[in-house]
């Protein structure tokens, strides 16, 4: 098992044929911004964690980002449980942190000193309010800004031109509105289209294919 590949990344597949080719049987798991193209390789999307809501008739008690919230929340807080008299709560902070698994773990190491309801207060800067939560954690995932910092780093610069470009769309978006709204200074139109291929390469824009086309979305 490695994780993080993306900033090695022609170095880890290199190592990893030359380990299948060598032992007989070896599975190897590896996770990384955007496929690594290794012989043999086989990508699986890992997306944001589905928030109370996004399921019509889900039982909010088996969501995913709040099973997340309350496993991490139990780890800091002893005894922390979901019921009904914090789940409409903690559900609310799932959503406003989009359902990524690290703002979740991060808010929850914050019980030690804030409820879920000034938590939701405060977020309104969450970048800030999420700083810090781990020692022992990665410096690039110690918070939100960092984490996104990390993957904006590993982007070419007409990448992140583009990325800085898509932040204007609230939600899903189309291809035609990127080349409407971002094409022009410096990202020319023939060239959005290979761009936005990458940028769902290194998991920044979810794709989700539908009979009238691709639309992506921003994580």
């Amino acid at each position: 098992v490695i994780d993080a590949c993306e900033h090695v990344d022609s170095a880890c597949a290199e190592l990893f044929e030359e380990l299948l080719t060598r032992a007989s049987g070896l599975t190897i798991l590896a996770t990384s911004r955007h496929s690594l193209n290794a012989r043999g390789e086989h990508t699986v999307t890992v997306p944001p964690l589905t928030v109370p809501g996004s399921v019509p008739g889900e039982n909010v008690f088996t969501n995913e980002a709040l099973l997340l919230f309350a496993a991490r929340a139990s780890a800091v807080v002893p005894g922390f449980e979901l019921d009904e008299r914090n789940v409409g709560s903690v559900s609310e902070l799932c959503r406003r942190l989009d359902g990524i698994p690290l703002a979740i773990e991060l808010a929850a190491v914050r019980l030690r000193a804030l409820s879920v309801e000034q938590m939701l207060d405060l977020l309104a800067d969450r970048f800030s309010l999420l700083a810090g939560a781990s020692r022992t954690a990665l410096p690039r995932h110690q918070t939100l800004r960092a984490a996104i910092g990390w993957s904006h780093e590993l982007c070419e610069p007409a990448e992140r031109l583009l990325w800085a470009r898509l932040s204007v769309f609230a939600g899903d978006f189309e291809l035609d509105a990127v080349h409407y709204v971002c094409a022009g200074d410096n990202l020319p139109h023939e060239t959005i289209v290979d761009l936005i291929s990458s940028l769902v390469e290194k998991s920044i824009l979810l794709s989700d294919g539908t009979p009238s086309g691709h639309r992506y979305r921003l994580i």
